[in-house]
């Protein structure tokens, strides 16, 4: 099975679900693999977004006034797309905010219970 952001979050969901423990390590190692994967979407976030402004800048070239380009082009499948992509990578940086902060937390616990 091929590695992406979609499979690492599912497969912790999954064990969030199951309330199954997940080892601090493997929260970060988690994070470490998000960070290497999220160049790429972050690609795919600036195309998305070029695409929309062009799509608008194409509507007010045509006659269209910026108000009626914004909600055209907010209608839009790829104003969706780009929505879910920004929605994508702000959940991926608050997953690795949080898996620190787990972390951080469990090697406290570990070494106060010591």
């Amino acid at each position: 099975m091929e590695r992406t952001i979609e499979t690492i979050i599912s497969s912790f969901e999954e064990r969030v679900r199951n309330r199954l423990p997940i080892p601090p390590n493997e929260w970060l190692e988690a994070s470490m693999m998000l960070i290497a994967l999220l160049g790429n979407e972050s690609d795919k976030l600036a195309e998305i977004k070029q695409e929309v402004s062009k799509m608008k800048a194409s509507l007010i070239l045509e006659g269209k006034s910026v108000a009626a380009a914004k909600i055209i082009v907010e209608a839009s499948e790829d104003y969706k797309n780009y929505l879910k992509q920004e929605a994508k990578i702000e959940q991926v940086m608050e997953w690795v905010r949080l898996s620190k902060k787990m972390a951080s937390l469990k090697s406290e616990e570990y070494w106060n219970n010591k």
